[in-house]
């Protein structure tokens, strides 16, 4: 893909970002922030390299929430921490009371996402905020 457009991407602490990528019992569809996006279609989610808000609580607390969530711990760090995690579209930004009780709704900004599809976690360097990465460090996971 050289010379192919850049794909924005967002950081997000884990568990979340697994949940946005990977969640299916109770999967995470909206991304809460605090200022709106202009942006539409692809958005690469960067797994935070931060440990402290999964760390906060026991495994089985974040389970009560996500409920087909691993130990991320349990596997290298560097595949769900500190890395380009997934691919999600970003379809809209809505105040958070279009989505009053909708899973995970808290605004005051809720970013829709649709479409998650993993990719081969590569080590980057998050910042917050919108960001670009380059297209050949996107590298999508075959279907299962």
């Amino acid at each position: 893909m050289s010379g192919a457009s850049p794909f924005k991407a967002l950081s997000v602490r884990q568990p979340w970002a697994w949940a946005l990528i990977y969640g299916v019992e109770r999967a995470k569809r909206i991304e809460n922030r605090n200022r709106q996006t202009r942006h539409r279609g692809a958005l690469v989610i960067h797994a935070s390299k931060t440990l402290a808000d999964y760390r906060a609580m026991p495994l089985e607390r974040w389970r009560e929430q996500i409920p087909d969530l691993p130990d991320l711990l349990a596997e290298p760090s560097d595949r769900h921490f500190g890395c380009l995690y997934g691919l999600v579209d970003l379809v809209d930004d809505l105040p958070f009371e279009a989505v009053v009780g909708q899973p995970f709704a808290e605004g005051p900004r809720c970013w829709i996402t649709a479409n998650p599809r993993p990719i081969e976690p590569v080590p980057f360097r998050g910042v917050l905020g919108l960001f670009d990465v380059p297209a050949d460090q996107i590298v999508i996971r075959p279907s299962r």
